[in-house]
């Protein structure tokens, strides 16, 4: 490990994956799937370093490390998406979603297999259907309002609002922040969510 972390202090990009891979695995306790409050920032500090020398895999680790730190941050042991969207409305001004998904974008046009499959392991697409079906402020749902169609945000593209009124609202609670200039994007470099 002594010689990985030599070789990703001088620039290796592998190695970089290597540590930030490391990290991650270390985070997720797959024995039981609870989170484990490990070192989460380093899990991001390699995968971004990894990112920012333009490798795909890296942009996919790096987005899986902040999916999966928003959890510990929070105090969240198990993954569950009712839960999650619970989490995710108590806490807005803090949700890495917006983020993860400009990331998982970003690394679909690498057209990179290895990229795209850890992309495709880390996001449960169970969770980001349900944000498609619900309103994120007053929790309309298109099954139970058929009159109500959802639309996206349009800078983002991850929460839904059933009308002005609740997107306005999202925002001033701190959509804003998420949307735009999350805090955890000063963690690595500004131009890969471009």
């Amino acid at each position: 490990m002594r010689l990985i972390s030599l070789a990703a202090a001088q620039g290796v990009t592998q190695a970089m994956q290597y540590l930030g891979m490391t990290y991650y695995s270390k985070i997720l306790d797959e024995t039981n799937g609870t989170y484990l409050p490990a070192p989460t920032h380093l899990a991001i500090y390699w995968s971004a370093k990894a990112a920012k020398q333009g490798s795909a895999c890296g942009i996919a680790q790096l987005a899986g490390s902040l999916l999966v730190a928003s959890h510990v941050w929070h105090g969240r042991r198990q993954f569950s998406v009712h839960r999650s969207l619970a989490m995710e409305d108590l806490t807005p001004g803090h949700a890495t979603l917006p983020t993860v998904m400009r990331l998982v974008r970003k690394v679909k046009t690498f057209r990179d297999k290895t990229a795209n499959k850890i992309v495709e392991t880390m996001m449960n697409k169970q969770y980001l259907k349900t944000l498609k079906k619900y309103c994120a402020v007053c929790k309309n749902s298109v099954h139970d309002r058929k009159d109500v169609e959802l639309k996206a945000c349009s800078t983002c593209k991850v929460y839904y609002y059933c009308g002005k009124k609740c997107q306005t609202r999202h925002w001033k609670l701190g959509h804003k922040i998420d949307c735009q200039k999350h805090w955890c994007q000063s963690l690595f470099s500004p131009e890969l969510l471009n």
